[in-house]
């Protein structure tokens, strides 16, 4: 073999051993940095506000895992902001919203004349009137909404047959006091809407102390 044939040879040996080196570099730099990624620690915030806008303060918000068990709560803070920190990634969550109170505040027999009147189309239904009128959890208004109303109002009962306080992403169809979460792989940011039950001029105290 000639010197320049041996040369030539040698030289695109050397560059492949480099080529492979560096590829292997590469490897071992990205084997060395998965666990990281993989135990990332990650945050879910949120406001939690009424329809038009007002922050809900003192809501309960719980994440639970796959298996039900809470990992982190938070109450919303006067401003209607909540954040829960320190959640490993690439799990599946469940937030749980809950909110303590007297079922009768705000509920009125005014309330129910309102009901009344979306009822019998006397006033078209505006957004989320079904979230705060359907106090049986029937997805509908009804006059069964209204004789539970009644019923409170009178002290026949101490509390709807469904939670006092909804919550639920805006574009929920009937709220079910949770959002879940699949996979989280990054920060994530929730709007939460939140509305009390039987409140449907919107005359419900918030308590923020």
């Amino acid at each position: 073999m000639s010197t320049t044939l041996q040369t030539l040879v040698n030289n695109l040996l050397t560059t492949f051993k480099k080529l492979i080196m560096t590829k292997l570099y590469n490897l071992l730099l990205l084997l060395a940095f998965c666990p990281i990624a993989l135990n990332a620690q990650l945050e879910i915030n949120g406001d939690i506000t009424f329809p038009n806008g007002l922050p809900i303060c003192n809501a309960l918000v719980e994440l639970h895992n796959a298996n039900g068990d809470i990992l982190a709560q938070d109450l919303s803070e006067a401003d209607g902001t909540f954040t829960l920190s320190d959640l490993p990634a690439g799990t599946d969550y469940t937030l749980h919203f809950s909110k303590d109170g007297n079922p009768l505040n705000g509920t009125s027999t005014f309330d129910m004349v309102l009901i009344a009147r979306r009822i019998l189309g006397i006033d078209p239904l505006q957004d989320y009137d079904v979230w705060i009128g359907d106090v049986n959890g029937s997805g509908t208004l009804t006059t069964l909404d209204m004789i539970f109303m009644r019923r409170l109002i009178l002290n026949i009962d101490t509390e709807f047959p469904v939670p006092t306080w909804a919550f639920d992403e805006p574009q929920a169809s009937a709220p079910d006091n949770q959002i879940s979460i699949a996979s989280l792989t990054e920060d994530l940011t929730v709007d939460v809407i939140g509305v009390k039950r039987g409140d449907l001029n919107g005359s419900a105290q918030v308590n923020c102390d």
